[in-house]
């Protein structure tokens, strides 16, 4: 009998004893558990009460279990008996302001604390251890600098860093561009620290935290950045905030451009985007004078076509660009056809399975989902056994071109191969998007092909995204050089390059939205769900809102799409977060919600 009885007595001193605390923390605990997203309050003893304050990454007990907290507020006051902190992970891990920040965007995405805390303490550490204003004048410390003739984006950066002092956070779109700037930075002796997700963890976890701690300098990264924590802060940089790249595809995928906006207003830093073309939300904010625009012109001389070049339309315009240096042509596909239709009928040629057929450089049809091959071709319609490419991709283009031009060399830039910025000299260079190579005197013509298909895309963006690319390209090409638009000349996307204004489209798009009901000018709530559920939260807000809301039907795969005034949405949200809760709290399902998304 003495071993059980040991035994009791051993498990009795494992057991925390209480303790009469002087300072207490309220924790907002790492539970995984949406309805339990308030404060729990714990005991601070003497030993950590000088390294905890709010902010401080500890590790509590809840439920039993061992749990990652964030101090969330220390006061002197408490009710009942409370556990204590374990240990402290991280002292500074979150500064008080970014907590502010967490605490009006889980308003605005109707989420927990804990699922924007989780980008603000990056996964490294861990296992180590807003209603935007829709008014007001702008008082210059938000700002949109239009792209400048002459400079790329990263150059123009790079020197707007360098006139500046201070606290300076740049934040690109892609790593490519976060290398660029780097590069520059380090060409012009600005010493600077750059957060690159490719680090090791234990390299990069002590950038961040020299990065935490400095009073004057520069800090390069990518959009999970506008959630670090730093002594202070003087001016962030946010490079490309169109770009898609700025939205975070992790729930509750906020956008850089919100969480940038919402921190400003908190702590009242510089913000200055930079681009060749806002996104509409910025636009809606500099067209109310609540962001103010620096705009850049130049003069650009353009050819145009009416409908899709044909590969002998805009021969003439290469042919006297490569009189003069080189030719980038923009394509919107890296492979040889993405697509092929019936020559008589013109119906898409599909698989058995479903799938759409593309051509490869052997001349064989391949499905896009299935991958099968079919050297011969018969329409399933009208038994023809001809068929014409939809969509001619990058190896294609590049085959047209070596016909036409024997001789020259003609290169292919894509995502899966880059080409150096020197190597692009005196020859064709035929890209997609994002990848194009810069060279040092600027390309001689600039010929920007499918106008018609990327304007067809069926995307709310398609428009938007296809004027912001190629506003972009403009940047790239000398004074003066021709460039060839397969759009019509009446089209608006056309008539903007052409000025060199892309507020002209922008502001065209912002009205017709407006009478529909649409981004940016309602806020817009896509939910998935079952059916059932769906449905009866639709029924369920449109008896709360009435009329003031538009929701509309849910759709067979289970989507509900909400449209609210902006004056309206922080309530619509209030009730969804409580719905949420609801969910929680009995063990049901968390309805997927996104606020603002880029795509419906």
């Amino acid at each position: 009998m003495a071993a059980p009885l040991a035994l009791k007595r051993q498990r009795a001193r494992n057991v925390p004893r209480r303790e009469n605390f002087s300072h207490f923390a309220e924790v907002v605990v790492d539970n995984g558990i949406f309805h339990l997203d308030e404060t729990f309050t714990y005991g601070i003893s003497d030993g950590l009460l000088q390294e905890i304050h709010p902010g401080s990454l500890v590790k509590v007990s809840f439920r039993g279990r061992p749990c990652f907290g964030i101090v969330w507020e220390v006061t002197q006051r408490s009710t009942g008996e409370v556990k204590p902190i374990s240990a402290i992970v991280d002292p500074n891990a979150v500064s008080p302001s970014v907590l502010k920040v967490i605490d009006e965007l889980r308003k605005r995405y109707a989420c927990s604390r804990h699922d924007l805390i989780r980008f603000a303490i990056t996964k490294r550490r861990r296992e180590k251890a807003l209603e935007l204003a829709d008014n007001g004048r702008s008082d210059g410390k938000v700002r949109f600098e239009f792209a400048l003739p002459y400079e790329t984006l990263e150059e123009q950066v790079a020197r707007l860093i360098t006139e500046s002092q201070g606290v300076r956070i740049v934040i690109a779109d892609t790593q490519r561009n976060m290398l660029a700037i780097s590069n520059i930075l380090t060409k012009s002796g600005v010493d600077h620290l750059v957060l690159n997700p490719e680090l090791g963890s234990k390299e990069y976890a002590a950038i961040q935290a020299q990065s935490k701690q400095i009073d004057s300098g520069v800090v390069v990264g990518l959009r999970s950045l506008i959630f670090g924590s730093f002594s202070r802060i003087d001016q962030i940089f946010i490079l490309n905030e169109a770009s898609q790249h700025h939205y975070e595809i992790k729930a509750p995928r906020w956008n850089t451009r919100d969480v940038g906006l919402t921190r400003q207003r908190i702590e009242g830093f510089s913000l200055t985007f930079i681009g060749a073309s806002p996104s509409l939300e910025l636009f809606r904010l500099i067209d109310s004078g609540a962001v103010k625009a620096n705009r850049a012109r130049r003069s650009i001389n353009f050819k145009r076509s009416r409908t899709i070049a044909s590969p002998a339309s805009h021969i003439e315009v290469i042919r006297n660009g490569l009189k003069h240096g080189c030719v980038l042509v923009s394509v919107a596909e890296k492979e040889y056809v993405e697509g092929v239709i019936c020559n008589k009928c013109k119906t898409v040629a599909k698989c058995s399975c479903g799938g759409k057929f593309k051509l490869n450089q052997e001349k064989s049809l391949i499905c896009v989902l299935c991958q099968a091959t079919k050297s011969n071709f018969t329409c399933a319609e009208c038994g023809e056994h001809r068929f014409l490419m939809a969509r001619r991709g990058a190896l294609r283009i590049a085959e047209e071109l070596g016909k036409a031009f024997p001789g020259t060399l003609i290169q292919v830039a894509t995502a899966d191969k880059a080409l150096k910025s020197d190597s692009a000299q005196h020859s064709i260079v035929i890209s997609t998007a994002g990848v194009e190579p810069r060279i040092a005197n600027g390309y001689s013509a600039l010929i920007l092909l499918d106008g018609e298909f990327l304007v067809n895309v069926p995307l709310l963006r398609a428009e938007e995204d296809l004027l912001a690319r190629w506003s972009a390209l403009l940047l790239l090409i000398q004074n003066e050089a021709p460039v060839f638009v397969s759009l019509s000349q009446s089209h608006l996307i056309t008539q903007s390059l052409m000025a060199r204004d892309p507020l002209r489209f922008l502001r065209s798009q912002l009205q017709d939205r407006q009478s529909l009901h649409m981004p940016p000018n309602w806020r817009l709530i896509r939910i998935n769900g079952d059916t059932r559920t769906l449905n009866l939260v639709r029924a369920n807000l449109i008896s709360e809102f009435a009329a003031s809301i538009e929701i509309l039907p849910v759709t067979k795969d289970g989507k509900l799409i909400i449209k609210s005034p902006h004056s309206t949405a922080a309530q619509l949200l209030h009730s969804l977060r409580v719905l949420q809760k609801y969910r929680s709290a009995s063990k049901k399902e968390l309805l997927r919600i996104e606020v603002d998304p880029r795509e419906i």
